[in-house]
């Protein structure tokens, strides 16, 4: 499962790549090659800055944005027989035919990163176009936020900032829950949020509306599998909408190249592996993190840091024997030169975890262990309580869901019969918008570690066969855990993974202490 750390890089790999956190959310695959893997952790470094809140906001002066949006129709298709059946109207919409010119009032508005969405005015206006001739009385506007990097002189160092409007003022912020409540949005991506500004703190102050009852009686989120609904639910309510992009359903696989040479009982003893390696043997190794607890019988949260056992017990892995072997055999075997940080096909080893579309699994796996769904409460779309249009913006989250024309048009210009060149990738605004079912395409380059699901039941199958439970799932970790996953990400995440270096032991031994003290906190709070 994705979640890794994130530092400011620069302005422009922070508004292209930070998107990728979302993924890293759900279970997908490591296995990179050399160059594979330093790009994406290069990426995944560039995310932190999307994520880091500081307080205060001040006018911002200098290169004023226009973060209005446009209008734009679309059609409707059903996306399962549960459903409830649509008009469906497959006609690609005229393009000299414009909608209707509306008051403010009239339409829906939903609160974006403008970076990374890019829609254009004729694209807006058809799926408005589309919304009038299919009879609904209202409409929808994309409300952009940007953000960029800002240095600190005195402190030298580099602060994420959100430019938003209030009113006709023109404001610049380090708090992204700041522009959300001040947007005047009815809808808004409640953003990637890993220090200071927590999206559970603005669940409980009744920032966002409680859409259970909405869920329960609407026509699309309550036929999704129930443990992603689980997944969304805050004190067994649900505040939030996780995109559809966030697969969970990942695997952790040992694959054996030589089966018949090696015969590793690792299903009784994980440790065994390292008894088998050699320079000419290596152990290829795609965990990251904490990920390798999962070994031990142990859930790994990698959102907030925790790790608990089978019975949802908060524990301390670095008080665990087997977790500190297994630490101190992977540095010993790296320093060694008989494990390498990546994938190889070629012989030997490798121990990956891999994401849901690892479906078959690979002839050679000698290991499957199935990880659990946990919680997913960032990047995830939410409605003001101060809406004043509560119930259709509702109807327009199932909808852009449910009818793949609509979905179809707001991703990618067209309808279903439409006509458009295939975009290379729309994976920022799939993630953005938390939409997924029904589209077109597949997400190009994702390979097997995303599933393209066409329809609701398709969705469902596949999580009935493949998608379990964590003990995490069911708890509600308060936000002080999250300084439990900044301090593994501090130790044990790219450059600054202890299991790489010469004096280990020593950071071990700083990773524990800080560790510990945290973890005290976090248990004294949830006893």
């Amino acid at each position: 499962m994705y979640q890794k750390k994130y530092k400011i890089f620069n302005k422009m790999i922070t508004v292209t790549l930070s998107i990728v956190m979302l993924l890293s959310l759900a279970g997908c695959s490591t296995d990179e090659n050399d160059k594979n893997n330093s790009t994406e952790n290069g990426m995944n470094e560039a995310i932190e800055s999307m994520v880091s809140k500081y307080e205060g906001f001040s006018e911002l002066e200098e290169n004023p944005v226009d973060i209005i949006i446009s209008e734009d129709n679309t059609e409707q298709t059903d996306l399962s027989g549960k459903l409830d059946q649509e008009t469906q109207n497959n006609n690609e919409p005229d393009d000299n035919i414009k909608p209707k010119s509306h008051p403010d009032s009239y339409y829906v508005t939903w609160l974006v990163p403008g970076e990374f969405t890019e829609f254009d005015d004729d694209r807006m206006s058809k799926i408005n176009l589309k919304l009038e001739e299919d009879g609904y009385e209202f409409g929808i506007k994309l409300l952009r936020y940007y953000q960029s990097t800002k240095h600190d002189e005195e402190e030298d160092s580099y602060k994420q900032v959100y430019a938003y409007y209030s009113g006709n003022r023109r404001l610049e912020t380090e708090d992204v829950s700041q522009v959300i409540n001040n947007s005047g949005a009815d809808i808004v991506y409640t953003g990637v949020r890993l220090e200071g500004s927590y999206i559970e703190d603005d669940m409980k102050a009744g920032i966002f509306v409680d859409l259970t009852e909405y869920i329960e009686n609407g026509t699309y989120f309550k036929y999704l599998p129930q443990i992603q609904l689980d997944s969304m639910k805050y004190n067994g309510r649900i505040y939030a909408v996780s995109s559809l992009m966030l697969q969970d359903g990942g695997k952790i696989q040992l694959i054996n190249r030589d089966m018949d040479q090696y015969n590793v009982d690792f299903a009784s003893n994980p440790l065994n592996i390292f008894k088998y390696l050699s320079e000419d043997n290596k152990l290829y190794y795609g965990l990251d993190t904490l990920d390798f607890v999962e070994l031990f019988g142990y859930s790994f949260d990698s959102i907030h840091g925790t790790v608990v056992d089978q019975n949802g017990k908060l524990i301390n892995p670095f008080e665990d024997k087997r977790c500190v072997e297994w630490m101190r055999e992977v540095n010993k075997a790296y320093k060694e030169d008989k494990l390498q940080f990546y994938y190889s096909d070629s012989c030997g080893f490798k121990l990956h975890m891999c994401g849901p579309g690892c479906v078959p699994e690979d002839p050679n796996a000698e290991y499957t262990l199935k990880i659990g769904m946990i919680k997913k409460p960032l990047g995830t779309t939410a409605i003001l309580s101060t809406s004043e249009k509560k119930d259709e913006a509702f109807e327009l989250m199932e909808l852009f869901r449910k009818n793949p024309d609509y979905g179809n048009l707001l991703i990618y210009g067209y309808t279903v019969d439409g006509e458009g060149e295939k975009p290379k990738s729309a994976f920022n605004r799939k993630a953005v918008l938390g939409l997924d079912d029904g589209l077109l395409y597949a997400e190009p380059g994702t390979k097997t570690d995303m599933n393209h699901f066409m329809t609701i039941e398709e969705r469902n199958k596949f999580y009935e066969e493949n998608v379990v439970a964590s003990p995490s799932l069911y708890i509600d970790f308060p936000t002080e855990s999250y300084k439990l996953r900044s301090i593994i990400d501090n130790y044990l995440f790219f450059k600054n993974n202890i299991l790489k270096k010469d004096n280990f032991e020593e950071r071990f031994a700083s990773l524990k202490k800080e560790y510990g003290e945290v973890y005290k906190r976090v248990k004294k709070l949830m006893s």
